[in-house]
């Protein structure tokens, strides 16, 4: 299968452009439901891509990226890389965030990793 749509979202989580992050990242929630793509994406290293994006300040791409990392954590092996590289710490920072939604979802990804 053609792996460059899922690759090329996950280009645009890395733009400038909150809304193009934000709605790559619902995206990506949306395509990892099946392992196959999930796989690609793990391939791919999207965890530190998403990571990175959980260190940003625009709420909005924080809670989706949390929903993200929350759908993700499905799959054992992106699990097992998540908490590698940190993304427990990250999503215990944003518990105490100004942001109700962003509190949320990055409890929901906590408890879901």
């Amino acid at each position: 299968k053609d792996s460059g749509c899922l690759l090329t979202l996950a280009n645009y989580v890395t733009s400038s452009e909150p809304q193009g992050q934000l709605n790559a990242l619902r995206a990506i929630s949306t395509c990892s439901g099946k392992p196959e793509n999930c796989q690609i994406l793990h391939d791919n290293e999207i965890e530190t891509t998403i990571m990175t994006v959980l260190g940003g300040e625009n709420a909005g791409v924080l809670a989706q990226a949390c929903r993200t990392v929350s759908t993700m954590a499905a799959n054992p092996l992106v699990k097992e890389t998540f908490t590698k590289i940190g993304v427990v710490q990250a999503l215990m920072n944003l518990i105490g965030h100004e942001d109700q939604t962003v509190q949320e979802m990055s409890s929901l990804s906590l408890a879901n990793l």
